[in-house]
């Protein structure tokens, strides 16, 4: 068993950065923070559809990230500023519609599958609620042959939480019943 924490921050450097840099790093406990934490071309001010690229990215980046890394009795901890308070979110809601999904799909590759849950479902272009996402993860569920995939998060830390420009709302406010604690 290992600690995963993932750190999503804004593009200037801030809490989640900051506490990247003071976790311990080692085989109990691995740190992921993203490669590029603005988007392309570095402007502080980026288009709405370039940040909503960006963040989609970003938090496919940290899924692809948790498949190599993650095995099932791990425990998960997501942070994030600003805008990587809403990549932080949007992969907890991610995880606990379908989890992590490992090679165990009938019909599908592991690889395509992902691919797809990710152009989809990772800030997607229509809203959903709450029960939308309760069906998402009973497809994955019965994709996989299991009863519940959803994956747990031990803690969901966010500061300063602001929407991704261009993002739909929520149609409700959507439960994270994957999540144990957060703040």
């Amino acid at each position: 068993m290992k600690n995963i924490a993932l750190c999503f921050d804004r593009a200037r450097a801030t809490n989640a950065t900051a506490l990247a840099d003071l976790l311990s790093r080692d085989s109990a406990q691995l740190v992921w923070t993203p490669a590029a934490a603005c988007p392309a071309g570095g402007s502080r001010f980026p288009t709405r559809r370039a940040a909503r690229v960006s963040a989609r990215a970003t938090v496919a980046e940290a899924y692809r990230f948790l498949v190599q890394e993650w095995e099932s009795d791990d425990r998960l901890f997501l942070f994030g500023a600003g805008l990587g308070a809403a990549c932080a979110r949007t992969l907890a809601r991610l995880l606990g519609a379908v989890g992590v999904l490992n090679a165990d799909l009938p019909g599908w590759t592991a690889q395509d599958f992902r691919a797809y849950v990710l152009s989809t479902y990772v800030m997607p272009r229509t809203a959903h609620d709450g029960a939308d996402w309760k069906r998402i993860g009973q497809l994955a569920a019965d994709l996989s042959g299991r009863t519940d995939v959803a994956t747990g998060v031990q803690f969901l830390g966010l500061w300063d939480c602001l929407a991704v420009p261009g993002q739909r709302r929520p149609l409700d406010p959507e439960p994270l019943s994957n999540v144990v604690a957060a703040r």
